[in-house]
């Protein structure tokens, strides 16, 4: 749905560009000018870890925080496991988009349905019944430390950060006359910051995915317009739209 005026507003996505097409579509069909300018990219680590950990798998519980976790996870345990051997695992994911790389592959899991978060997952955990658990957790390398410390009090938990969220090797350049940035993970903001400096930021309006990324924003020293109210992709662009819609009704008085 276009808005009226919605054109006068001129987005900043900083997702990775095999991401940011559904943020940047949804955002586009509201009428407003979008500008992709991705400042992570996603570099497998530790990878003969993995290799190793995959080879001997004998989890009761398998958790995934992202789809980059799933995807690289998967890539490495098809070489050597058959999918069958997931079938008894429990699996946990922390969100929609989660659950839906997981379900591709035919397997089920379980998910919150409303805080898309770590620490809710360690809640949920903590209420499945089962009194030993071995757990896995592959992460990326920013996951953070007191979230890993929560699950290592579930059972014997076993975790390896098997990618970085790095600075991509060509730079974008930045537009100077954007309104509003949407930053949909700690990562994309950290990295803005040491590429485009905090003053890039003076006079934005600063959208924010879920309470994490607002902490790390907030720590820089730098206000958040609007935060999702889930932390999802389709979350953040209704929260755009009901500020366009809010804009515009302000206009018209």
């Amino acid at each position: 749905m276009q808005l009226e005026n919605s054109s006068k507003r001129k987005f900043v996505v900083t997702r990775n560009r095999e991401k940011s097409s559904r943020l940047a579509s949804g955002l586009r069909k509201l009428g407003v000018e979008v500008f992709e300018i991705p400042t992570i990219e996603i570099v497998p680590i530790n990878e003969d870890e993995l290799k190793k950990c995959v080879e001997d798998f004998s989890f009761t519980h398998l958790v995934f925080h992202s789809q980059n976790a799933i995807k690289i996870f998967m890539d490495e345990f098809l070489k050597k496991q058959d999918l069958s051997e997931l079938k008894n695992v429990k699996i946990y994911v922390v969100g929609k988009a989660t659950k839906e790389a997981i379900e591709k592959y035919g397997l089920s899991c379980v998910a919150p349905k409303e805080k898309f978060t770590g620490d809710e997952l360690v809640k949920i955990i903590k209420e499945d019944g089962f009194k030993e658990r071995k757990i896995f957790l592959p992460h990326s390398r920013l996951t953070r430390k007191e979230l890993l410390e929560e699950y290592n009090t579930l059972g014997e938990f076993h975790n390896i950060p098997i990618y970085d969220s790095v600075i991509p090797k060509e730079i974008e350049e930045l537009p100077e006359d954007f309104t509003d940035i949407i930053f949909t993970a700690t990562s994309t903001f950290k990295n803005f910051i040491k590429i485009y400096g905090k003053e890039s930021l003076s006079g934005k309006k600063i959208f924010s995915i879920g309470p994490i990324t607002t902490d790390s924003i907030h720590e820089c020293g730098l206000n958040v317009y609007k935060e999702s109210e889930y932390s999802t992709i389709d979350s953040i662009i209704d929260c755009v739209e009901e500020d366009l819609k809010n804009e515009n009704e302000k206009n018209k008085k």
